[in-house]
C-alpha cells in the first residue's frame, strides 16, 4: 500500500479492513500455545477480522459509542489488539494501562480518563483491589479476557459485517482514537490524546522513509499500552507482516530462535540484554572464545564503516573477518533466529556499543526518536553507520526546529491534540509547535542528536549549564544499568551508579561469588570496572562536565521500587531524594 493510499483512509479500522480484503486467508499473527516461546497457533487475517467484528458488536451492546473510554489492563497478547480495533471501530477511545502499575496509579488514570469500561486480563487483578476501583465513578462495567468465576468474560457476539462496515464508515480522521499516559518520569502522568489522523500520517511517513520489502516476520513483545508497539501493529496493515506474540520477555531468546524474525522492534534495554547474554555465554566458554568474539565484533563494525564510505577492508582484515564470520558471527546470528535483518530501536537512547554489536552481525540498526505526544516516531535514522548516535531525520510530514534554549520543537500531522482534561496551551509555541522538553542539536543534513532533557539541566555553583543525559549516555551500558549525574548548585559533578542486576548476577555466577547483590557490588573487580568506565567517559568531557566522584548503589533500580517508570526511564527526582545522604556525602 502506497503512502498516498494510507492517507486516503478515514480511520485505522478502515485501513484494517482493506488489509484483510487484500488477502483474507494469509496468516496474520501467531499466538503461543504454551509459555516456552517455541509453539504457535496461526490466525489468518479473516479470522482476526471476524474476532474484531464480533467484539465490536458485543461492546456496542454494552453502550460503547463515539468517545466512550474503554481501558485495557493486560499483558501484550492478540486479544489486546482485537479489543483495541473493536473499540476504535465504534468511535470509542482505547486507554492502555500498563500491567505493572500499582493499583493507586491505575485508579488515578482511570479517573483522569473518565473510563467507562475496564477490561482486565484475569479477574484476580480486579478482585484483589475491588474497593479501590469502586471509587472510579464513571466505571460501569468490568470484563475479563480470560474466563473466571466472578466477572463476566468479554466474548465475540454476532459477526454482522454489514453492520460493522456502517460503523467504520461513520469515522472521520479527527476522531479521537486513544489516550496514552506518559511515563511520568518528570512528574505525574498526563493523558495524551491521539487521533486516527495522527496514526495515519505517521504510518504513511514511516513507510516512505523505511519501506519493508517482501514478507516480514516480527515479534510482538513491547507493552501495547504505549504508542510504539501499537503503532507497529498498525504498520502491519500497510505491509506484508506476520507477528509472533512472545509469551513473555523471559523467553525472548527462545521466541527469537523459534519464530526466526526478519524484523525486531525493541527498546534499548531489550537489545542490551540480548548483547549481554551473548557475551556472558561466550565468556563462560573460554577466554579464547571471548577474545574471538570481541575481535569479530571489532572487525564486523569496521567492515560496516568501510562499506558506508565505499572503501574496502585491508586484505589481512578481510581474511580474518571471513574466518571469524564462519566461527563466531554466523553462530551468534543463528541464536537470534538466523533471519534477522533489521532492528528498530526506540523509547530511549541506544548505547553506541550495543548498536555496533548488531551492526557487526550485519543487522541494520535503525534508531528513532519520538514521544507519546508525537504518536511514536518523529525521526528515523536510516544511515545508522554514518550517523551513529543520531536519532535520524524528521519524518516527511514532521517539522523539527530548535527553540531559543535548545529545546526541540515539533510540528506536523503526527503531533497530538493535547492532554485530556488538562490545560495544554503551555506546551505549544505561539505558532503551534509542540515543546518536547528534549534538548538537542540538528546538523547541516537535518540529523537530530538528543543531548538531554530541559527539566534536568544542572547549573553548577560555577554557573555552568550542563545536560546530565549526555554524560550519562557515556557511562550507561554493560555493567552499568543507569547512572544519575548530580551537581546542581554544587562545585563539581558526582554520580550515583546503579548496576545491571542480570549482568552482575552472571558475573557472580562465573566468579563463584556467594552472597547478595550488595556483596557483589563490593567486589574489587566491580569497583575497578566502574572506575575505569568513569575515567574513559571523562576523557571526552570538558573539565567542568567530568565526574569527580561516584558511588555504587547497593540495590538495583526497578519499577517495583518506584525508581523507574513503566518504560524503564529513571525517576531522577525520586532517586536523588531516596539516596540524598549518599550523594551529599560525596561533597563532604
Amino acid at each position: 500500500m502506497q503512502p498516498s493510499t494510507i492517507l486516503q483512509q478515514s480511520s485505522i479500522p478502515m485501513l484494517f479492513q482493506q488489509f484483510v480484503e487484500t488477502n483474507p486467508q494469509a496468516p496474520f499473527v501467531h499466538v503461543p500455545t504454551d509459555n516456552t516461546g517455541t509453539k504457535w497457533r496461526s490466525i489468518t487475517r479473516q479470522e482476526a477480522y471476524e474476532q474484531v467484528v464480533g467484539l465490536a458488536y458485543r461492546l456496542h451492546r454494552l453502550g460503547v459509542q463515539k468517545d466512550t473510554k474503554v481501558a485495557i489492563w493486560a499483558n501484550t497478547r492478540a486479544e489486546w489488539c482485537w479489543i483495541d480495533m473493536a473499540v476504535l471501530s465504534l468511535g470509542g477511545v482505547t486507554v492502555g494501562i500498563y500491567p505493572t502499575l500499582t493499583t493507586e496509579v491505575i485508579v488515578e488514570q482511570l479517573q483522569m480518563a473518565d473510563v467507562d469500561i475496564l477490561i482486565v486480563e484475569h479477574e484476580e487483578q480486579y478482585i484483589n483491589a475491588e474497593e479501590a476501583f469502586d471509587t472510579v465513578k464513571t466505571l460501569r462495567h468490568v470484563l475479563t479476557i480470560e474466563e473466571g468465576r466472578e466477572r463476566v468474560q468479554l466474548q465475540s457476539d454476532r459477526v454482522d459485517q454489514e453492520w460493522y462496515q456502517a460503523q467504520i464508515a461513520a469515522l472521520t480522521p479527527d476522531t479521537l482514537a486513544t489516550i496514552v499516559f506518559t511515563s511520568g518520569s518528570t512528574g505525574k502522568s498526563k493523558g495524551v490524546m491521539l487521533s486516527h489522523q495522527n496514526f495515519l500520517v505517521n504510518l504513511a511517513d514511516s513507510k516512505t522513509m523505511l519501506p519493508l520489502a517482501g514478507k516480514v516476520r516480527s515479534i510482538v513483545c513491547l507493552p501495547l499500552a504505549h504508542s510504539l508497539q501499537r503503532f507497529v501493529v498498525y504498520r502491519a496493515f500497510v505491509e506484508d507482516i506476520e507477528g509472533y506474540f512472545a509469551p513473555s520477555l523471559s523467553v525472548l531468546k527462545e521466541t527469537l530462535y523459534s519464530s526466526k524474525p526478519t524484523l525486531l522492534v525493541a527498546v534499548p534495554r531489550m537489545l542490551e540484554k540480548i548483547q549481554q547474554a551473548v557475551l556472558s555465554q561466550v565468556r563462560q566458554r573460554s577466554t579464547l572464545a571471548e577474545r574471538l568474539l570481541h575481535r569479530a565484533i571489532e572487525l564486523g563494525w569496521e567492515a560496516q564503516v568501510s562499506k558506508a564510505v565505499n572503501k574496502q577492508l585491508p586484505l589481512h582484515k578481510k581474511v580474518q573477518l571471513r574466518v571469524l564470520e564462519r566461527l563466531v558471527l554466523s553462530k551468534v546470528r543463528e541464536r537470534l533466529g538466523g533471519s534477522l535483518q533489521t532492528i528498530i530501536s526506540g523509547g530511549a537512547p541506544l548505547q553506541d556499543e550495543t548498536a555496533k554489536f548488531f551492526w557487526a552481525l550485519n543487522i541494520q540498526v535503525v534508531e528513532g526518536w519520538g514521544l507519546s505526544e508525537s504518536c511514536a516516531p518523529a525521526t528515523l535514522n536510516i544511515d545508522g553507520v554514518g550517523k551513529l548516535g543520531s536519532v535520524g531525520q524528521a519524518l516527511p510530514q514532521m517539522t523539527i526546529s530548535l527553540g531559543e534554549n535548545g529545546e526541540l520543537l515539533l510540528a506536523g500531522g503526527g503531533v497530538f491534540q493535547g492532554y485530556y482534561r488538562q490545560e495544554s496551551s503551555e506546551v505549544f509555541t505561539d505558532s503551534g509547535a509542540f515543546k518536547t522538553g528534549d534538548l538537542g542539536r540538528i546538523d547541516s543534513e537535518g540529523f537530530v542528536y538528543i543531548t538531554g532533557r530541559l527539566k534536568d539541566i544542572i547549573v553548577t555553583a560555577g554557573g555552568k549549564n550542563i545536560a546530565p543525559r549526555r554524560i550519562e549516555s557515556k557511562l550507561d551500558g554493560g555493567l552499568i544499568h543507569h547512572s544519575i549525574v548530580i551537581g546542581d548548585q554544587q562545585p563539581y559533578l558526582v554520580a550515583l551508579i546503579a548496576l545491571d542486576e542480570d549482568v552482575l548476577s552472571a558475573r557472580a555466577k562465573e566468579a563463584g561469588w556467594v552472597g547478595s547483590f550488595l556483596d557483589w557490588t563490593k567486589q574489587p573487580s566491580i569497583q575497578q570496572e566502574v572506575e575505569k568506565r568513569v575515567c574513559i567517559a571523562n576523557q571526552d568531557l570538558a573539565s567542568f562536565e567530568q565526574i569527580k566522584k561516584f558511588v555504587i548503589l547497593s540495590e538495583p533500580l526497578t519499577e517495583q521500587s518506584g525508581l523507574l517508570t513503566s518504560t524503564q526511564k529513571i525517576k531522577r527526582g525520586v532517586i536523588q531524594d531516596r539516596f540524598s545522604i549518599l550523594w551529599q556525602g560525596l561533597y563532604t
